[in-house]
């Protein structure tokens, strides 16, 4: 993705960041979010995998302008500010 978009933060949720006791259930997230500039935001469930791209039914929604990429955007600074999300280093 860095050489597709040298200029773009990639942040991926820490799944490991609270470990689970015997007792609670694994999470997971599918959801993948894009945000530029806070004008467009791009929210797939799809994966960049063979599977995805060539077999499985995959949706994305793009949205330009409004509130909803700001809204985005903001959702997404403050997960990482808390450090739900952390950014992804290679």
């Amino acid at each position: 993705m860095h050489a597709a978009v040298p200029g773009a933060s990639i942040y991926v949720w820490d799944s490991f960041a609270k470990k689970p006791d015997a007792d609670s259930l694994s999470a997971v997230v599918h959801a993948k979010c894009a945000v530029a500039d806070g004008r467009l935001a791009f929210v797939t469930s799809a994966n960049l995998t063979p599977a995805a791209l060539e077999r499985n039914m995959e949706l994305g929604l793009l949205i330009r302008n409004g509130t909803i990429p700001d809204r985005l955007s903001a959702h997404l600074e403050a997960l990482a500010t808390t450090k739900v999300i952390k950014l992804w280093e290679e």
